[in-house]
């Protein structure tokens, strides 16, 4: 499964992210977030829901690819 959206993830903030899989409560996400450094830093995690804070604010349709943050 491939999805990218923007996601609030808690100690990452905003990231690009990648959806590879979902089981029940559990998301493993690739991510890409900024620390200060002209490049992005990726980083590959299996987050709880309650760790991803916007996941409530995210549409996505049935291709698993629009994200309300698309047009940010």
């Amino acid at each position: 499964m491939k999805q990218e959206v923007k996601l609030q993830l808690k100690h990452y903030g905003l990231c690009q992210s990648e959806i590879l899989w979902v089981e029940g409560p559990l998301y493993k996400i690739r991510f890409f977030y900024y620390t200060g450094e002209a490049f992005p830093l990726e980083g590959v995690e299996v987050f709880h829901a309650k760790e991803i804070l916007n996941l409530s604010e995210v549409f996505i349709d049935g291709n698993l690819n629009i994200s309300k943050y698309d047009s940010e």
